[in-house]
C-alpha cells in the first residue's frame, strides 16, 4: 500500500523529497501516458514517485487536441502583446489559459474526429477531466518555475538580514530552517474544479490505498468541509535532519504504513502526544504532519462526496471498494512568527 497525492498532478522536486522523506515512495497520478513533465522524470528514476494513469486510452486523439489547443492560446497571446507582456502586466495574476469549458472544448474536437464511434456520457466526462488535469499541470509547472524564483530571492534576502543582524536569537519571518516545503498561492484557483477531475481519475483506479496526502491547507480545508466525521489522529512536528538530505529508510516507511493500515482498520488507537515513537518524529525538520481518519466512507465516496459527483461512475466505485475508512494527511511547513 502507497499513499497517493493529491489532487495534483504536478509535484516539484521539493515536495516529493518531503514526502518520499516521511512515506517512501508515493503516486502521483497522470492524465496521459506520454506527457509527464520533464522535471518529474528524474523524481521516477530516483524512486521518489510512482506513475500511476488510472485511464489509458485515447492518446493520440488527446495528444492531438492539446497541440492544437495550444497553438490557438499561443495565437491568442501573441494578439494580445505577447506572453511575456501579458506576465509583466501583472505578476501575481498567473493565470492560465484555460477556463472550465476549455477541456470541453477539446472533448468536442476529438468527438467530431470520431463520428463513427459512438461514446457514452461516462467516458465523455472522463476525457473532460483528463484535459483539465493536463492543463492544470502545466499552470502548476508554470508557477512552480516563477515561485522558484522568487523563494530563490527571498532566501538570498534572508541572507543578507542575516548578516545585517547576525545577533543569536534573531528571528526571521518566513519558512524556518530546514522547510523544503513553500505555501502554494495558487492551490485554490479553480479548486472545485481541479477536485472533481482528479476525482474522476480516482474513480476509475482499482486501487487499494487508504492515505492520501497533499501539501495544501486549502485542499485539506477543502475536505475537512465535506465531512463531520474526520478525526485527527496523528499531529507530529518533525525533528530529523532537512528532506533533501534524508533517503528513505524502507524499514522506517514500512512501520509507518502499517501504523497507516491499523489506524485505517480501527486495530489501533492513535498516539497521544508524549507517546509518539521516534520514528515518527524524525520526519525532517521544520515539517509538521497531520493525519485525519474519515470513518466508514470509502476514498472514492469521501472524494465524491468533496467533488460533488453523484453520478454511476462514484456508484460502481462505491460497490467495488465496498465499506472502509479513509486517511487524508497534510505536510505542511513551520513559520517563523
Amino acid at each position: 500500500m502507497k499513499p497517493i497525492y493529491f489532487p495534483f498532478t504536478y509535484v516539484s522536486e521539493p515536495v516529493a523529497q518531503a514526502l518520499s522523506a516521511c512515506f517512501g515512495p508515493f503516486i502521483v497520478y497522470q492524465p496521459l501516458h506520454s506527457r509527464l513533465p520533464e522535471k518529474m522524470q528524474p523524481l521516477v528514476d530516483r524512486g521518489l514517485i510512482d506513475i500511476r494513469v488510472p485511464v489509458p486510452g485515447d492518446e493520440e486523439l488527446l495528444e492531438k487536441a492539446v497541440d492544437n489547443y495550444r497553438t490557438w492560446a499561443q495565437q491568442q497571446l501573441e494578439a494580445s502583446g505577447g506572453a511575456k507582456n501579458a506576465f509583466l502586466k501583472s505578476g501575481i495574476d498567473r493565470r492560465p489559459l484555460f477556463d472550465s469549458s476549455a477541456s470541453s472544448q477539446i472533448v468536442a474536437e476529438i468527438k467530431a474526429r470520431q463520428r463513427k464511434k459512438t461514446d457514452s456520457a461516462d467516458r465523455q466526462v472522463v476525457l473532460s477531466a483528463r484535459m483539465f488535469l493536463y492543463f492544470a499541470q502545466q499552470f502548476d509547472l508554470q508557477n512552480r518555475g516563477v515561485d522558484g524564483v522568487l523563494q530563490d530571492y527571498r532566501q538570498k534576502e534572508q541572507k543578507l538580514m542575516r548578516q545585517l543582524q547576525p545577533e543569536e536569537g534573531t528571528a526571521l519571518k518566513g519558512l524556518s530552517p530546514g522547510s523544503s516545503l513553500a505555501p502554494d498561492d495558487f492551490a485554490d484557483y479553480m479548486l472545485e474544479t481541479r477536485m472533481e477531475a482528479w476525482t474522476r481519475l480516482l474513480l476509475s483506479d482499482p486501487h487499494d490505498g487508504v492515505l492520501f496526502i497533499t501539501h495544501s491547507r486549502s485542499v485539506l480545508d477543502h475536505v475537512l468541509e465535506y465531512t463531520q466525521q474526520a478525526e485527527e489522529v496523528l499531529h507530529v512536528t518533525g525533528t530529523g535532519p532537512a528532506a533533501e538530505n534524508v533517503v528513505a529508510d524502507p524499514m522506517t516507511a514500512d512501520k509507518r504504513m502499517a501504523y497507516f493500515a491499523q489506524i485505517a482498520e480501527g486495530r489501533t488507537a492513535p498516539f497521544r502526544q508524549g507517546e509518539i515513537p521516534a520514528f515518527w518524529r524524525d520526519i525532517p525538520a521544520g515539517l509538521t504532519l497531520r493525519i485525519y481518519r474519515v470513518s466508514d466512507q470509502t476514498p472514492g465516496d469521501l472524494f465524491a462526496r468533496c467533488a460533488g459527483i453523484k453520478d454511476r461512475q462514484r456508484d460502481a466505485a462505491n460497490q467495488k471498494n465496498g465499506v472502509g475508512n479513509t486517511l487524508v494527511a497534510i505536510l505542511d511547513t513551520i513559520f517563523v512568527q
